[in-house]
């Protein structure tokens, strides 16, 4: 980034130290901003790049997007959150379900149709742990039996043994040949039974070795981009198992069950999806959620017509057949009235001008849906509050 960054001195650090990195942490330095920056490259390097080379493919992408909206998510929400008198994991638990999850699922219902089969398809994702056999598959596990049969492989001795084809038997197998077969069975084995992943390298050549038995259905950057989520998956998920073992049995086991909850709730979704947003979607859910409890929602929905309820004479042209059932299309979409209800909000709170329709009055609304969305959170935080005030 240096090499690339005019002054680059003015810019950035000539070099990182711990201290450094401990000042910026606590606050402190001049170089908060640009580490920031640093560890963003850093994070798209790992997600969309080898060795400095790009990795096309749309997984990455997905990787990409979701992974710096959650960021963008959790930097814009703590200063907002009462997180005082909480306990930390029980703070972010209540993150994970109520906005990192929603969000997720969002991008998944977005993209689902670009992926191989379930890959993105709700609680089947093959980025999340699932129990399998009386134990649990890890995500790398996963994505491993996915490619195993894409590329014709059911075991991890077919693997070791295709490294052998063509040879007539195996006392005339050279040294090296020999050595690669027992360690790309053993590797293989080991990952399908769920062991650590030394490095996502080591999946990314295992890639490469094979790619001509899965290029039928996929590029081999398309393959690494898997496994690499796959291995940040599973890293994350032994993380969750760890920290939030008192919050939840078997936390990352949770999160597909998340994932079809939010299903379940058929949240509604205006014609222009201002709604579905990832950046705001945690917001619209948690405002549907309240409005349903506290009555708000069988009012609106009660006025929204049942059917179109019109015939027309035969004189009627087809754009005015048209125009009609376009406008009471849009007015039976429980979603687009709530996006006028939450405008007739912004209006009456100040934050919204009347009518508007620029894009500052979009990102205006939207900033406003946020923040309901803050207030939804505060209301979950204080119940956690009142809570540990009784214990």
């Amino acid at each position: 980034m240096r090499r690339i960054t005019k002054n680059p001195n003015e810019h950035f650090p000539k070099k990182l130290s711990r201290e450094l990195l401990a000042r910026a942490e606590n606050g402190k330095g001049r170089w908060q901003e640009a580490l920031s920056t640093i560890h963003r490259e850093a994070l798209y390097d790992r997600m969309r790049r080898e060795n400095g080379d790009p990795l096309f493919s749309f997984t990455g992408k997905f990787s990409q997007e979701t992974t710096f909206t959650l960021l963008t998510l959790y930097e814009r929400l703590l200063p907002k959150l009462n997180c005082s008198d909480v306990p930390l994991a029980q703070t972010i638990w209540l993150l994970v379900e109520n906005v990192f999850a929603p969000t997720v699922f969002i991008k998944m219902i977005e993209e689902w149709r670009l992926g191989l089969g379930t890959e993105w398809l709700g609680e089947s994702c093959w980025y999340l742990p699932a129990k399998s056999d009386g134990g649990i598959q890890k995500p790398v596990s996963r994505v491993l039996d996915c490619w195993l049969r894409v590329s014709g492989f059911r075991t991890a001795y077919g693997v070791s043994q295709s490294l052998t084809r063509g040879k007539p038997d195996k006392s005339v197998l050279d040294e090296q040949t020999e050595k690669r077969w027992k360690t790309w069975k053993k590797s293989v084995e080991r990952w399908r039974n769920g062991k650590s992943v030394q490095s996502v390298q080591k999946l990314h050549r295992l890639v490469e070795t094979f790619a001509k038995n899965v290029a039928w259905l996929d590029e081999p950057d398309g393959w690494k981009a898997r496994f690499t989520l796959a291995f940040a998956a599973q890293n994350l998920c032994e993380a969750m198992d760890e920290t939030f073992e008192s919050a939840s049995k078997q936390p990352s086991l949770a999160l597909a069950g998340m994932l079809r909850r939010i299903a379940d709730e058929h949240i509604v979704c205006d014609d222009g999806k201002r709604l579905a947003d990832p950046h705001t979607f945690y917001a619209t859910r948690l405002i549907q959620r309240q409005m349903r409890a506290n009555g708000e929602w069988d009012k609106m929905v009660g006025q929204i017509p049942k059917s179109a309820g019109r015939t027309f004479p035969p004189e009627a042209s087809d754009d005015e057949i048209a125009r009609y059932r376009d406008a009471i299309s849009w007015r039976m979409n429980s979603g687009n009235w709530l996006l006028e209800h939450l405008e007739q909000k912004a209006v009456a709170a100040g934050r919204l001008k009347p009518d508007g329709a620029c894009c500052a009055d979009y990102v205006a609304l939207d900033s406003y849906i946020f923040d309901l969305g803050v207030s939804e959170l505060n209301k979950l935080l204080d119940s956690k509050r009142k809570e540990a005030g009784k214990r």
